[in-house]
């Protein structure tokens, strides 16, 4: 595997369900519908591009989940589920008249708004759009997002109180950021570059919202492939220092990571080694601490 996302799921009593794409650019998928059940089969979505290149997935602000696809010309498409919890078939390539671009990310909104997705478009400058009503087809237009440019990465996820904040990785690997001054309304503009004193350039990044009390949390990996986190201590306010993430074996580097809230308020977080083996560590409480780590 060389991508991985995930979004929680509450549609059909689901828990959480993580898309991967392969390295032979093939979108595979699997579900969680318990925190006592096991992981689904891999399977493939059908419907999906014969090629992927990126994967971005978040709820609608409706309970229901909505996952975006860029095909391997930087076209988008999407899926969304039912309530149900099936899903319909991809709309696409352009989906929401949107650009080619070469990343995405996508969050859900508060303030009664459904989706939000960003994108890297092939200038390197961020983009974005929103659904006006969660679980609809009415998006807003396309429009430019600012921040640095050339940009190379963003991540996105509420805070928990719930506003969304969007962190992007400039030229140099190093963090700036973005957050809305009200849910689904207004955004403060970007501060960068070195996040909260980020230690070291990182090549990859990804972001949550916590349950409990905790706001958002963001990953990076540094050059040795090693993790490191920070976290707001409460929603919206003060973060923690970078530290390094639960211990893990040194001989192993992480190339891709990606983390969800999962229906129960854990987060699980995965990471893809440079091996592209999928691994994956779960939080004990919403919030809390972290259980060990799985090879799955």
């Amino acid at each position: 595997m060389f991508e991985v996302a995930a979004t929680q799921l509450q549609a059909a009593s689901q828990l959480c369900q993580v898309w991967a794409i392969t390295t032979d650019y093939q979108l595979i998928t699997s579900q969680r519908d318990g925190s006592e059940m096991p992981w689904g089969p891999w399977s493939t979505p059908d419907g999906a591009p014969a090629q992927v290149s990126r994967v971005a997935a978040c709820q609608q602000g409706n309970g229901l989940a909505q996952v975006f696809l860029l095909d391997v010309d930087g076209q988008l498409w999407s899926s969304w589920q039912y309530a149900d919890g099936t899903w319909c078939a991809f709309s696409g390539p352009n989906f929401g008249g949107a650009p080619k671009m070469q990343r995405i990310c996508a969050s859900a909104q508060g303030g009664g708004r459904g989706a939000q997705l960003f994108g890297i478009t092939d200038a390197n400058g961020i983009v974005t759009c929103y659904q006006a009503t969660p679980g609809t087809d009415s998006w807003s237009d396309w429009v430019d997002f600012g921040g640095p440019n050339p940009c190379f990465e963003i991540t996105a996820s509420l805070q928990n109180d719930p506003r969304v904040q969007l962190f992007a990785l400039d030229e140099y690997q190093s963090i700036w950021t973005n957050f809305q001054t009200a849910p689904g309304n207004g955004w403060y503009g970007f501060e960068g570059p070195k996040f909260n004193g980020q230690p070291g350039a990182f090549p990859a990044i990804a972001t949550v919202s916590q349950g409990g009390s905790r706001g958002a949390q963001v990953w990076g990996v540094d050059g040795s492939g090693a993790l490191w986190t920070c976290f707001e201590q409460v929603s919206g306010n003060e973060w923690t220092g970078w530290g390094q993430f639960p211990p893990f074996d040194t001989s192993t580097s992480f190339a891709r990571i990606a983390a969800a809230q999962m229906a129960d308020g854990n987060v699980m977080f995965w990471g893809i080694d440079e091996n592209g083996s999928l691994w994956v560590i779960q939080q004990t409480s919403p919030g809390g601490g972290w259980g060990p780590w799985v090879n799955s």
